[in-house]
């Protein structure tokens, strides 16, 4: 590889990642020269592939050196077996459960609420980006929040992001949720999924929601991949499991972070387009 050719770091954008068709799981492993590991899956959280993960995470562990394991979402409480694992939060939990197994790190690389929020606060109104996360959660709340009701996932929801008040400058509330959603929605049912995930849809542009919701994936993006440099430049070999969209978009990026190319860190910390 060319040492002044950057292209390769360059994260991907939305639509080229899209484009770019992968199967479904996605993984690569490379290599350095030096012997060390990195192994990438990227999974649909609907149906994660346990089997394969548990086989990737097997082969990895046979290799020398400090290891780290990486996965999508927050820290949880350790499961207590695989089994638990998988049917809370599918292969979140696996990974997190089969470190604590092994005596491997865990770490979570998601950029914290009050850095997503801050940075998208830089092009956008801070009630549309409470808006936007409320309803990315929402989304998602079947896997997140199981067993509750759309009112009451909402109510609790709220109430987390109630606490994010200083970084937002105003506090979300029920009645402060209503009125945004009628007047932008009119009498749309909360209970409707396929609704939450329409204007959650980092790949429309037909709401403003919609737009928050591609820059939030491009700065998680960023984020992610800064934590995977750091813990790579210590030396680790590294077992990534992440949603299949954010796999596949990190590759080249990943690629030239193990092949080395000079002053690969600092360019790393550019925001792709």
């Amino acid at each position: 590889m060319d040492k002044n050719d950057t292209s390769s770091v360059r994260i991907l954008g939305l639509r080229e990642g899209d484009a770019l068709r992968k199967p479904v799981p996605y993984e690569y492993v490379l290599r350095s020269s030096k012997g060390r590991e990195l192994v990438a899956l990227g999974v649909f959280h609907s149906k994660p592939p346990i089997e394969r993960l548990v086989a990737l995470w097997d082969g990895f562990l046979k290799h020398e050196g400090e290891m780290v394991a990486m996965a999508e979402g927050r820290l949880r409480p350790v499961p207590t077996s695989l089994e638990e694992a998988v049917a809370r939060r599918g292969e979140v939990d696996a990974v997190q459960w089969l470190a604590h197994r092994d005596g491997v790190e865990a770490v979570f690389p998601e950029p914290s609420n009050t850095e997503l929020i801050t940075a998208l606060k830089e092009n956008f109104n801070s009630e549309d980006v409470a808006f936007s996360t409320i309803a990315s959660r929402m989304s998602s709340r079947e896997r997140t929040l199981p067993g509750l009701s759309a009112d009451e996932a909402l109510k609790q929801i709220i109430e987390e992001h109630a606490k994010n008040s200083g970084v937002y400058g105003f506090t979300p509330t029920l009645e402060w949720f209503w009125g945004k959603f009628k007047s932008a929605f009119g009498e749309q049912s909360i209970d409707d999924r396929k609704f939450w995930s329409s204007i959650y849809d980092p790949f429309s542009d037909e709401t403003i929601f919609n737009r928050i919701s591609a820059q939030r994936s491009r700065l998680r993006d960023l984020g992610i991949l800064n934590t995977i440099v750091k813990y790579w430049n210590e030396g680790r070999n590294i077992f990534f499991v992440y949603g299949h969209a954010h796999v596949v978009r990190l590759e080249p990026a990943l690629r030239a972070l193990v092949a080395p190319i000079p002053n690969l860190s600092r360019r790393l910390t550019r925001l792709p387009r």
